[in-house]
């Protein structure tokens, strides 16, 4: 029975293949990956296999998110490993002296108390510190399979520009989950552990890994609502014909939250399998400042930002690379922590000089407001662009009846996958609404964090279409302020702590028509976006209140890299 259900499935992952590769394909093209390895996912590695070092740990991940948590977690792995261990059996000390024994050696003479060498160098370690040393090497190397040509970019500058990363790292195209297929590259890297990131739970790659003897285990495991029940249709499907689920053959699970401990039980793990670590994504995300009462606010900033913005840049577009951008210049270092301080001191002084009164400064440091829109989707950008249009001719209105300066709006987008650049601007463009006038758009990815640094607020992707939204993590880390669509399901129950701790702006999911669902979504985004315009210490007490959620994940990444050496 069991190789029944693994025969239907690689029949029905037959069937689909040639339409799956075809997309895939596509947006290789589109993404700038080919070239990048493409028939890796077909099981074909040349000569990489070959020169590549074995053992170590295969790490299965699947896309950007995924590869984020596993260059976390390998950097954390190779720290902990730096320091040598004593040798865990004489078979394996055997192994590595085979390999000291290898390597010709010089020669050397030794006549009564006399010796006579050709090797001036200095004594060569022993047997057993080479073996350690070799060992180690071994153990501290990592295969690292990804799927996705914006994950290969990301694995592959990270690791490019780590000196530390680039020796101990072999990235490569996981392939389609064919069995013949996963025993294959699990035969040719020879893995001693297979880390599943998330919730990539491949049933054949999972199948071979047994099949070889290679211990696999899940990390940072997420379960979201659909997958869990999903899933636990699956298990009384399959224990009907007498069969255990796949992802029974894990040997734990790390879990990033309580409620996930007991739906894993369900799904027929032991409580010593599940180990609670926290989620590695939210590790290392403490808010800078954000206790920090004498903080300035993010609105008395805006000339320090609208200078970072220096000139605006011509705007080009080429149909041929699927390229909009509106910055040519090369790619922005990390601004530091204090940046937006020190900047508005300097400012301050240079305005102090102009003999400015306080109240004209205080004015002019508020005029200038950036909202950013992160990892949009399909319709995302003319939703919230309406909002935006909207928004600016009411604080028009309003500026006007008080006699006060209107606030300058800045909108920025950052699609979710920039080969839609050229689509955003054409569709937009049938709305009148012109890029560089009415909003900015962002073509390169991994610039998110430098478009953060200089904005005031940021709206959440996905979560106003029904899809779960992105991950709201990255904006809070950068002290921006978020607001969420009312769909953020694929980040609970994080998002719900959120809510409840008063740490984020959100829009409320009303069972209601469309029409008035779009009303009431446009007016609780407007109210959201007035009150951080008009009193910014709403933004320090929601990330105060965001620092005090995310406390509890901070050290995953350590646990979660402990259990694995355990």
């Amino acid at each position: 029975m069991a190789y029944l259900a693994r025969f239907l499935y690689e029949l029905l992952l037959a069937l689909s293949l040639p339409l799956a590769a075809a997309g895939w394909i596509r947006k290789m093209c589109q993404r700038n990956g080919l070239g990048t390895g493409i028939k890796q996912r077909f099981g074909f590695y040349d000569q990489l296999a070959e020169s590549a070092n074995k053992g170590g740990i295969y790490i299965h991940a699947v896309s950007v998110g995924e590869v984020q948590i596993a260059l976390k977690l390998i950097k954390e792995l190779s720290l902990s490993r730096n320091s040598n261990q004593p040798l865990n059996s004489q078979n394996e000390l055997k192994l590595v002296q085979q390999a000291v024994l290898d390597e010709s050696e010089p020669m050397t003479k030794n006549r009564g108390a006399q010796c006579i060498t050709n090797d001036t160098r200095a004594p060569r370690q022993s047997e057993e510190e080479v073996a350690i040393a070799k060992i180690n090497h071994l153990n501290n190397h990592f295969t690292l399979a990804v799927t996705t040509s914006t994950a290969w970019w990301l694995a592959h500058d990270t690791i490019k520009n780590s000196s530390s990363l680039e020796a101990k790292v072999t990235l490569i195209y996981a392939p389609f989950d064919f069995s013949i297929l996963t025993r294959s590259v699990l035969q040719r890297f020879a893995p001693k552990q297979l880390i599943l990131i998330e919730s990539e739970l491949w049933p054949n790659l999972l199948y071979s890994a047994s099949k070889l003897d290679i211990p696999a285990v899940l990390i940072n495991a997420r379960l979201s609502d659909k997958s869990y029940s999903r899933m636990l249709k699956y298990k009384q499907l399959i224990n009907k014909i007498g069969q255990a689920p796949h992802w029974m053959s894990l040997e734990y699970i790390s879990v990033s939250f309580d409620r996930d401990v007991e739906r894993w039980q369900q799904l027929g793990f032991k409580t010593e399998q599940l180990h609670l670590t926290g989620n590695i994504k939210y590790d290392n995300c403490s808010i800078e400042n954000a206790h920090n009462p004498n903080l300035t606010p993010k609105n008395e900033l805006k000339l320090v930002q609208q200078a970072v913005l220096d000139e605006s840049e011509p705007m080009t577009k080429n149909r041929g690379a699927q390229c909009i951008t509106n910055d040519t210049r090369a790619p922005r270092q990390q601004l530091p922590s204090n940046f937006r301080q020190e900047r508005s001191d300097a400012l301050a002084k240079q305005v102090t000089s102009s003999h400015q009164s306080e109240e004209e400064l205080a004015i002019a440091k508020s005029n200038h407001f950036t909202i950013c829109l992160v990892s949009s989707h399909a319709d995302e950008e003319l939703l919230l662009m309406a909002f935006i249009a909207e928004l600016r001719e009411e604080l028009a209105v309003e500026a006007e009846e008080e006699q006060t300066q209107t606030p300058e709006l800045e909108f920025i987008i950052i699609p979710r996958h920039v080969e839609r650049c050229p689509d955003i601007v054409e569709h937009l463009a049938e709305y009148d609404f012109e890029l560089n006038r009415d909003y900015q758009l962002v073509n390169k990815t991994g610039q998110v964090a430098q478009w953060l640094e200089r904005s005031d607020l940021a709206i959440i992707g996905k979560s106003f279409l029904k899809k779960g939204g992105q991950n709201p993590i990255e904006p809070l880390q950068h002290n921006v302020p978020i607001i969420c669509g009312p769909y953020m399901s694929n980040f609970e129950p994080l998002i719900s702590e959120l809510k409840e701790a008063n740490a984020i702006s959100y829009c409320s999911e009303l069972p209601k028509s469309e029409n008035h669902e779009l009303a009431d979504m446009h007016e609780q985004v407007r109210r959201s976006i007035k009150q951080h315009i008009s009193y910014p210490q709403i933004a320090q007490q929601q990330l105060q209140a965001a620092h005090q959620v995310l406390a509890k994940h901070q050290g995953a990444t350590a646990k979660a890299a402990a259990l694995i050496e355990s």
